[in-house]
């Protein structure tokens, strides 16, 4: 059976022009909850126009939090971390991916 990737997505509320404190501490406290659940961290919608390794290190240098972005950049090596811009048409909900987790949901119950 495929295994699934549960994500962790942050979309960005905030400033859409200008990064703020509060878009970088948002990732940072993100990042260690991701590695610890083993789950993905994808961030809509940001203002960053950079890599997601450039990201990395600027959210290492700007906070101390999540043991100074380390997590972060954790999940970046593992390829756990995706940035992009908020999908035109929102975001989509699969019939196959919803069955796989029913049924894998299914298999944990019994």
């Amino acid at each position: 059976m495929k295994q699934l990737m549960l994500t962790l997505g942050i979309v960005n509320t905030y400033d859409k022009i200008k990064v703020l404190d509060a878009h970088y501490r948002a990732i940072a406290r993100a990042a260690p909850i991701c590695h610890a659940f083993g789950f993905h961290l994808a961030l809509y919608d940001f203002p960053f126009k950079m890599t997601a390794e450039e990201l990395v290190a600027f959210v290492m240098e700007k906070t101390t939090i999540g043991e100074s972005g380390s997590y972060l950049k954790i999940l970046y090596e593992k390829n756990h971390l995706s940035v992009s811009d908020l999908p035109k048409k929102g975001f989509h909900l699969t019939l196959e991916r919803s069955l796989l987790q029913l049924q894998s949901q299914t298999q944990k119950d019994r």
